[in-house]
């Protein structure tokens, strides 16, 4: 879910097909739940000034103001200034629909690179280039920059760009364009209404063999994939893969807390989300987590995504497992919290009895509850 400052910089980004200096009234901030002066004091914004004109008015003048009369009541008089005057009355309009401030594409660019998994971007870029930042993605180092010109001329500076800074571009321009493909660049359009550009377009032109790759080698990602994970209480788990409700992991704490464990490192652990295998609290002398897991993943279709595709969602590499997805492909739902498990010295029995567990059914629930608080150490959500 966008919190009003994402709002706030989803506009202004797609404000950029327009204009470099994207403007807001007062008015529509506070509608958004933020204050004006507060985006203003923290540097991003400057104050662009009160603009109105009387209604009909033909003179080209700057018209005269009235701030002080009803200046309670929220409104500004406006009165033609011109010599002789189109229109003697003063005409009242409210003041926080004609005052704005203004921010920049380099400000709006900064603000979104979170979003994009983006890093600063070292190569220096000639105008009309605004630097956007820095993408690794499928082992290449690709730069990310802002064009606002389009056409022919675009063809002509992205291959003077791709030339000079050696190494894979994408230019991002502020509407849609048919562009071939040029050596060393690709081209996307600006979002509508969100901070989350569509790189992955660009750099899946970049690499076209890609999918084909992704299988043979375990450090990279899948990152056309996304997953989601949620939970129902008391009936199942929950684990949307590409928009696809999966029909795994549905019924088994340990087999999707393991899962969870993989998304949560990825997000918020160390080591770029690599984990012992150890960690999967398999309780198996053979240590047969990640066969398991991947056989669940084989055992139900996603469309769009081979067998393969689906047991590359958990990588393994020299005794250590990572999500196959980066991390802002990843969503935990805060139903999450919700996660509760039965007390590892009891089960339930159909009819809501509680009756005394197995020893297999105890080191599941107790493998569930270190996997629990595992999760819980890495920040997506509170333990129980």
């Amino acid at each position: 879910m966008q919190t009003p400052v994402d709002r706030l910089w989803a506009r202004a980004l797609s404000r950029l097909q327009r204009t470099d200096s994207p403007r807001f009234s007062f008015a529509e901030v506070r509608e958004l739940g933020l204050e004006p002066d507060e985006l203003i004091g923290g540097g991003e914004f400057t104050y662009a000034g009160f603009d109105a004109v009387p209604a009909d008015c033909e003179c080209g003048v700057v018209p005269a103001f009235d701030f002080q009369t009803r200046s309670a009541e929220g409104l500004v008089g406006l009165a033609c200034a011109g010599s002789p005057s189109c229109a003697r009355e003063w005409q009242w309009v409210r003041r926080d629909e004609h005052e704005h401030l203004r921010t920049d594409a380099r400000a709006v660019f900064a603000a979104i690179a979170g979003a994009n998994a983006l890093q600063p971007l070292s190569a220096a870029v000639p105008a009309p280039f605004i630097p956007i930042g820095r993408l690794l993605r499928r082992g290449l180092e690709i730069a990310v920059v802002w064009c606002p010109v389009g056409g022919q001329m675009l063809q002509v500076l992205g291959r003077g760009l791709a030339a000079s800074i050696r190494q894979p571009v994408v230019i991002v321009i502020p509407s849609p364009a048919a562009t071939e493909r040029t050596d060393g660049f690709e081209v996307v359009a600006l979002p509508a209404e969100t901070t989350r550009i569509g790189l992955l377009a660009g750099v899946e032109r970049l690499t076209p063999n890609y999918r084909e790759r992704v299988l043979e080698d375990p450090t990279l990602d899948l990152d056309y994939v996304r997953v989601r994970f949620a939970t129902r209480p008391g009936d199942r788990h929950v684990l949307e893969i590409n928009g696809h409700d999966f029909g795994g992991f549905r019924k088994s704490d340990v087999k999707v807390l393991r899962m969870l464990l993989l998304a949560a490192a990825r997000k918020n652990g160390a080591n770029d989300g690599w984990i012992d295998k150890s960690r999967l609290r398999d309780g198996d002398d053979k240590d047969r987590a990640l066969e398991r897991m991947r056989e669940e993943l084989v055992a139900y279709d996603v469309p769009g995504l081979s067998e393969g595709e689906r047991k590359a969602l958990v990588r393994a590499h020299k005794g250590q497992l990572r999500f196959g997805v980066p991390p802002e492909n990843i969503d935990i739902d805060a139903s999450i919290a919700s996660l509760e498990f039965i007390a590892p010295t009891t089960t339930a029995t159909k009819a809501g009895a509680k009756t005394r567990a197995t020893p297999k059914q105890q080191d599941g629930l107790r493998n569930a509850g270190v996997l629990l608080r595992d999760c819980a150490r890495l920040g997506i959500y509170d333990a129980r």
